[in-house]
């Protein structure tokens, strides 16, 4: 089964006001798309939503040909195949590398033989037992990658997974990101609020405002100039810069 998100007519309120405004949205099977807008655009209620930890009023959401909510299906996060880095990348401080993936899997000898590939694969084999406080940014970053994808996630959402690295591990980071994926093929929905950032990685940007998607394509298309005029605004940086 190909891997795909298809997001339809996605819609949450809270507060007496609207966060996802009928949000319509597909990603298919290795494709990044980067999602971008101000602050309180809905950007990561969205991945929440995904990820199962808040509840839309209506809408469906469909992974790889199976519905994680639509009607009276509703799927909880524990079983929906989705791995997510938080802004925070939420590492336990008292929990070692290695724990943080072997965590993830029910078998203890799978947990611990899954920690060893994974810590290989992103470079942090010498650092199994250490703690999120003796570790980089860097590192950190690698790991909470490591652990989103520990159980072959169909759905990878990022939320700002790169806001806390300086400059030079950023771009390594991000770099590390586009080589895992074209490699893997996931599934990414990536929130960030760098505009550069969603050109250097994405296949596709979608752009929201007031919990509204706006637009959703290639960067080409969003800044032309018939496209949509907060879009094209919005998008003004990474035109100018390019």
């Amino acid at each position: 089964m190909q891997n795909y998100l298809d997001i339809k007519d996605l819609t949450l309120s809270a507060g007496g006001r609207e966060i996802l405004s009928g949000v319509n949205l597909r990603v298919e099977g290795g494709e990044m798309t980067v999602v971008l807008g101000p602050s309180g655009a809905g950007k990561t209620t969205l991945l929440r939503a995904v990820a199962g930890l808040v509840r839309p009023d209506r809408g469906t959401i469909e992974a790889a040909g199976r519905v994680w909510l639509g009607g009276d299906v509703w799927v909880a996060p524990h079983s929906r195949r989705v791995g997510f880095i938080f802004q925070d990348l939420a590492l336990w401080p008292h929990l070692t590398a290695g724990e943080h993936i072997a965590l993830a899997f029910a078998d203890k000898k799978v947990g611990r033989e899954k920690a060893a590939e994974l810590l290989e694969r992103f470079g942090l084999a010498d650092k199994g037992g250490r703690y999120p406080s003796s570790l980089s940014g860097g590192e950190k970053q690698r790991l909470a990658l490591a652990r989103a994808v520990a159980r072959d996630p169909e759905v990878l959402l990022m939320d700002e997974p790169f806001s806390g690295l300086d400059w030079r591990l950023k771009k390594a980071a991000m770099q590390y990101v586009r080589e895992l994926n074209r490699d893997k093929k996931y599934t990414v929905l990536l929130v960030t609020h760098d505009q550069l950032e969603a050109r250097d990685l994405a296949d596709k940007v979608a752009v929201m405002n007031r919990g509204a998607l706006l637009a959703h394509g290639p960067l080409r298309d969003l800044t032309a100039r018939d496209a949509h005029p907060f879009v094209r605004d919005f998008l003004a940086p990474i035109r100018d810069e390019g």
